[in-house]
């Protein structure tokens, strides 16, 4: 859906604006939706000339549209 598209393109740029600043020891990212809750949300990243997507982790977010990725 364009929902989980847009959910899946939102993790994935903030993941390549955050994967420098990741700690040697893991990671720990918080992340809250509006309007978005109980739903699956992977955390991806995208290398190569045709910039395939690998998921990295995934989280089910709560009733208020919270999860945390960790490492």
């Amino acid at each position: 859906s364009k929902n989980m598209q847009k959910q899946l393109f939102s993790v994935c740029l903030f993941l390549v604006i955050s994967f420098g600043l990741q700690a040697k020891d893991g990671y720990n990212i918080k992340v809250k939706f509006q309007d978005v809750t109980d739903s699956l949300v992977y955390l991806c990243h995208y290398f190569g000339k045709n910039q395939t997507v690998f998921k990295d982790d995934s989280v089910v977010l709560n009733k208020k549209g919270e999860g945390i990725f960790q490492s």
